[in-house]
């Protein structure tokens, strides 16, 4: 019997699949019923409420809430048995004469208002069944802060929210101070969850999530926002005040604020305040708050899995922080509790970091500024701590890792230039004159046996004076000449390399006759190398020096050249003719030359002298 592998299963455990199905088949309908129940008892008013507001319906079919006059601080109070927002969206019309609507187009005033609009909504609901949000919740007219409170809970699919200032969602009720305002919520057993579609509040200056257990299943967006799941009371009315007071009794659940794989969080700013007995916020998705801070405040341990990511602009985490993904502060990191970092765990302070508790690192830990280590130090093989300044400790420290202070920063790298790359051929660039010419650059290449003299004459410019290199080579000297374009100042440099037997000869036209010019070109030899000449453009840095002094640009001469010393003494070109009487010359050392040189003015006595002297001789 052939053998086969298969891979080994364990048979399924009784009841297992049974559990599972039945789960679901608790769940689905659940979900189904919920959605069902928001699309069709949408808002129910409670009838036992002084002041109720009224139900309207707008001609596309939208829901319209008249809702009450405010109070002396502004709020408007209204008291739904059921209360929930359909995917056709919900219009709280705070407007006292007609207005334009984004839902439900234009609808009329709200004659409950008595000429006054709110600052406040308050959506107080008083029934036993959780609120759902699978639509849009508009504010008509003046804009105004919307609160939305139910101790069932409430759950957001899809929900957002038009022309309000400031949203909260809170699982609970609101208490008041003595002149009516807002004080603080209190929380008892209410649930918020974002699931499917997720919340969209990106049109809110801010957003407040207040309930026992908060799950994020879905993206959450704001500019900032503010969750706090604990039992108890918050205060989140007064600007800067996160205060919170938790009750003992009641059971504790596992994870106050979760924010599963599939969930996450965009703001400029977030905090969050979790109280549980085992993680107080629970991190699975993406949280990121770039242009802002993330302040997080925990009373068990705040847990950031493999995976997840918290970045800010500062990071400020007041709990024992276990880490497997990645904690990124742009500007500052400051963690008030323990830290447990594991292998697979970053983090990464683009300021100072600081930590107040122990530190257990199997990862790594990175600070662009100052790292501040007040407990004990644990720095477990494989581990890495580092920073480019100073790393301050006041605990004990067991280092079996790496532990790098004053690691040099990199360095900025600089835009790349042009860079001359060899052995290419060098490229020259022409300055265009007023009528463009087509000037191009010839790079001489030793090729054998080709034709070694090339000319190149623009006879249309013959006012340019051509400069002449000669050397004397036997037994014809070579003689190149190059007309220059508009530029005579700027002479092409000509290198020429004496080549036995006898080099190509180009005989340059006069500059008084150019058109008698006749460039004449030797016969080939081999294997003498071949010599371009090109007009060059205005710039000829590419050319190497030239090996003789340049002569200025003349024609050749057709005298006899003269040499720079005479070899003996000056001959006058006169002759010297003796005057017809006879004298005595006077010898030569009488007249002091002075080391000139004797000419015949030196002998040429006076004419009274010489007739004295005469009868002497």
């Amino acid at each position: 019997m052939p053998y086969t592998t298969q891979a080994h299963r364990h048979p399924p455990r009784p009841g297992t699949r049974r559990a599972l199905v039945a789960a679901l088949a608790c769940t689905m309908p659940l979900l189904a019923a919920q959605l069902a129940h928001a699309q069709a008892a949408p808002l129910v008013v409670d009838p036992s409420a002084a002041n109720r507001p009224a139900l309207a319906t707008a001609t596309n079919g939208t829901p319209i809430v008249n809702i009450t006059a405010p109070d002396s601080a502004g709020i408007s109070h209204n008291r739904f048995t059921e209360y929930n927002v359909n995917p056709a969206g919900l219009v709280l019309n705070n407007s006292t004469s007609a207005v334009d609507t984004q839902l439900a187009g234009r609808i009329d005033g709200n004659a409950l208002l008595g000429g006054a609009p709110a600052s406040v909504i308050l959506n107080q609901v008083t029934g036993v069944n959780a609120s759902v949000l699978v639509g849009a919740t508009e504010v008509a007219g003046h804009g105004a802060r919307v609160i939305v409170a139910n101790p069932n809970g409430i759950s957001v699919d899809g929900g957002s929210f038009i022309n309000a200032n400031r949203v909260s969602l809170v699982a609970g009720t609101t208490e008041f101070d003595d002149d009516g305002a807002i004080r603080r919520f209190r929380t008892e057993d209410g649930r918020i969850s974002i699931d499917g579609a997720g919340l969209d509040a990106r049109n809110v200056d801010q957003l407040d999530l207040i309930s026992r257990t908060l799950k994020v299943n879905a993206a959450l967006y704001a500019r900032r926002a503010t969750l706090v799941a604990h039992r108890g009371t918050a205060d989140v009315e007064r600007p800067g005040s996160r205060q919170v007071a938790s009750h003992a009794d009641g059971a504790t659940p596992d994870v106050a604020i979760d924010v599963s794989a599939l969930g996450s969080m965009h703001a400029s700013g977030i905090t969050m305040h979790g109280s549980s007995a085992g993680v107080g916020v629970n991190l699975a998705g993406k949280v990121d708050a770039v242009t802002g801070g993330i302040s997080i405040l925990s009373d068990g341990r705040v847990k950031v899995q493999n995976g997840a990511s918290l970045t800010g602009g500062g990071v400020a985490i007041n709990g024992n922080l276990d880490n497997a993904g990645v904690v990124r502060a742009g500007s500052g990191l400051s963690l008030m509790g323990n830290l447990r970092n594991a292998s697979t765990g970053r983090i990464e302070s683009g300021g100072a970091l600081s930590s107040m508790g122990n530190v257990s690192n199997a990862g790594t830990v990175h600070a662009d500024g100052p790292m501040s280590l007040m407990g004990s130090l644990v720095n477990e093989r494989g581990g890495r701590i580092s920073s480019y300044e100073r790393i301050s400790r006041m605990g004990g420290m067991t280092n079996l890792g790496e532990l790098v202070q004053f690691m040099k920063r990199p360095e900025a790298v600089a835009p790349e230039g042009d860079k001359p790359v060899a052995p290419t051929a060098p490229g020259v660039v022409a300055e265009k004159p007023a009528k463009p010419e087509t000037s191009t650059p010839v790079a001489e290449k030793p090729v054998a046996p080709t034709p070694p003299v090339v000319v190149a004459e623009k006879p249309a410019q013959p006012e340019t004076s051509t400069p002449v290199a000669e050397k004397p080579v036997a037994p014809t000297p070579p003689v190149v000449v190059a007309e220059k374009p508009a530029q005579p100042e700027t002479s092409t440099p000509i290198t020429e390399k004496p080549v036995a037997p006898t080099p190509p000869v180009v005989v340059a036209e006069k500059p008084a006759q150019p058109e008698t010019s006749t460039p004449i070109a030797a016969k080939p030899v081999a294997p003498t190398p071949p010599v371009v000449i090109a007009d060059k453009p205005a710039r000829p840095p590419i050319w190497p020096p030239v090996a003789n002094p340049l002569v200025p640009p003349i024609a050749i001469s057709v005298f006899p050249p003269m040499p720079a010393f005479p070899p003996a003494v000056f001959i006058p070109s006169r002759p010297f003719v003796a005057p017809p009487f006879a004298f005595r010359p006077i010898p030569v050392p009488a007249v002091p030359t002075f080391g000139m040189m004797p000419t015949p003015s030196m002998f040429a006595l006076p004419v009274a002298f010489n007739l004295a002297s005469a009868p002497r001789s």
